[in-house]
């Protein structure tokens, strides 16, 4: 089974075990609660399959991680559209959480779409083969202020003919990264706990080099700081860059960022230090693939493309298009007009 996921969200799969809501991620304390009171839920009823369509909510009539507060909203939608077209479905609460396999497990016996992951829609497809896969990426040159970047990245199954293609699903960047992955294999995914026990303290940005000169930083492919040290050096040398910075630090000129020896580290290395924006690793002997979008955040179509006997031939993720062209066009323009 092939999932499709920002790879920065890693950090909250849950693989079989129960989901965990990222309480500690606020400090503020109305949004802890609120958090902490998220609970899944489906609409129910012999209609729900098109009710969950004409609330386009996600793919399936699932609806997961949902606070309390937006239960009356969510479950008031749901009876309306009911209402509205004489169709029986209401909202219901799952008996327990639904780890995040079994979430794309419901999805891959639908045929394949997504599902949402602490806000984010995360891709599934099925019916795949257990033998390793081509994948191929396809890069375009955009033209203007744009340039070089992902068009579609492919994973064929099969050379047969394509008889039929389309779109199963969204997978949803906040990070600006994709890995794509055996859904089994993701549940030994470690992604802030070190492998080697070992990290990295990284910096950059415009002040960037007076603070390494200061503190006696070693360049780095992507700034300055250290590399391969312990956890106690690691504290020591962020706290070091902080009070460089002090206590007003030049916002927006100085970025500081500590990186634990993990599988999101290790990936990360590949997309940073080299081209084409990619790095592979293999855990539980299924190989991951991960990758810059190259065009930022955003959601990006899933299609399946098919025989004629209904088969998968190959999973395409469609990157680019004339749309991102246009919009990458304007966020150029607008941060050029900003800059005068």
């Amino acid at each position: 089974m092939l999932v499709i996921i920002d790879m920065g969200y890693m950090r909250f799969w849950s693989g079989r075990r129960d989901p965990v809501a990222p309480v500690e991620e606020s400090a503020d304390p109305k949004t802890r609660a609120r958090i902490a009171s998220t609970a899944d839920y489906f609409i129910a009823g012999k209609d729900a399959a098109a009710v969950a369509r004409l609330a386009d909510f996600q793919s399936f009539h699932f609806i997961y991680d949902l606070p309390s507060d937006g239960v009356e909203t969510i479950g008031g939608k749901i009876a309306s559209l009911a209402s509205e077209k004489g169709l029986d479905a209401h909202l219901e609460r799952e008996s327990r959480r639904i780890p995040h396999r079994e979430r794309a497990q419901r999805v891959a016996e639908r045929g394949g779409g997504d599902f949402v992951m602490e806000g984010p829609w995360v891709g599934v497809v099925g019916t795949l083969p257990g033998e390793p896969l081509v994948v191929r990426g396809r890069r375009h040159d955009y033209g203007g202020n744009v340039g070089v970047r992902w068009a579609e990245v492919s994973v064929e199954v099969s050379r047969k003919t394509v008889e039929s293609s389309a779109q199963v699903g969204y997978v949803g960047v906040d990070y600006g990264l994709i890995l794509l992955g055996d859904a089994d294999a993701l549940g030994s995914w470690r992604h802030f706990e070190p492998l080697d026990g070992l990290y990295d303290v990284v910096f950059w940005g415009a002040v960037g080099e007076a603070a390494s000169g200061d503190l006696a930083a070693p360049p780095l492919p992507d700034g300055w700081g250290w590399r391969d040290i312990g956890e106690a050096e690691a504290k020591q040398r962020t706290q070091q860059v902080r009070d460089w910075l002090g206590p007003e630090p030049p916002t927006g000129r100085l970025a500081l960022e500590v990186r634990p020896h993990s599988h999101f580290y290790r990936v990360m290395e590949q997309i940073r230090t080299g081209p084409p924006e990619a790095g592979a690793l293999t855990l539980d002997k299924a190989t991951l693939l991960g990758l810059s979008t190259s065009w930022g955040d955003g959601l990006f179509p899933i299609w399946v493309d098919r025989d004629k006997t209904g088969a998968v031939v190959a999973v395409r993720l469609e990157l680019g298009s004339e749309k991102r062209r246009q919009l990458m066009e304007a966020v150029w323009t607008r941060a050029q007009a900003g800059g005068q």
